[in-house]
Order: C-alpha cells, then sequence, then structure tokens
C-alpha cells in the first residue's frame, strides 16, 4: 500500500515483526509495527482461555468473546492507521 498511496496501513512491518518476534528481538517488534505485539498477547490469552476451559471444564470468557470487542479493535486499529500516517514527529516512532 505504501509504495502505492505513500500512506501505511495497519498491517505494513508486520513480516518484519514475525521475524523478529521468532527471533525474540521484542525491540525490532514494536520498531517494524507497534500494535503486532500487543495483538499477539491478545490473541494468545484468548486461545489460552479456551484451552483452560476446555481441560478445567470452566466457563471463564475471554475479553474477545464480549459483544463490544470487535467494535473496539477496529476502533483501536483505525486510530493506529491515522496516526502512524500523521506527518509529525512524536508520531513517527509508529512507522516501520
Amino acid at each position: 500500500m505504501h509504495a502505492t498511496t505513500g500512506l501505511y496501513c495497519p498491517g505494513c512491518g508486520s513480516q518484519r515483526a514475525t521475524h523478529a518476534l521468532l527471533h525474540f528481538d521484542i525491540v525490532a517488534v514494536f520498531k517494524s509495527n507497534f500494535l503486532f505485539f500487543p495483538a499477539v498477547i491478545l490473541i494468545m490469552y484468548h486461545y489460552a482461555t479456551k484451552v483452560i476451559n476446555s481441560i478445567l471444564q470452566t466457563n471463564y470468557q475471554s475479553i474477545l468473546d464480549r459483544s463490544k470487542a470487535p467494535i473496539v479493535v477496529l476502533i483501536l486499529v483505525l486510530i493506529f492507521w491515522i496516526l502512524r500516517n500523521l506527518p509529525y514527529d512524536a508520531f513517527h516512532f509508529l512507522a516501520p
């Protein structure tokens, strides 16, 4: 997307972030895509609650199981998308 429009999409840098995460380079993960690591942690938490529920026969509810979770995630991604494309130095660290 950046080559066509000059804008960074919310996923720009995710492949580099994945590579950095597989090499346990957390600083490089945040430099590549600031939203990637928190998203991975949230997804791992979500599936961990599913596994714990199946093993312990409990009914813990993940944060992502709530009805407003998709809306909150969408709003956060849109805010991240806008902020990483602003031309101000304060948001320069969000660009890959």
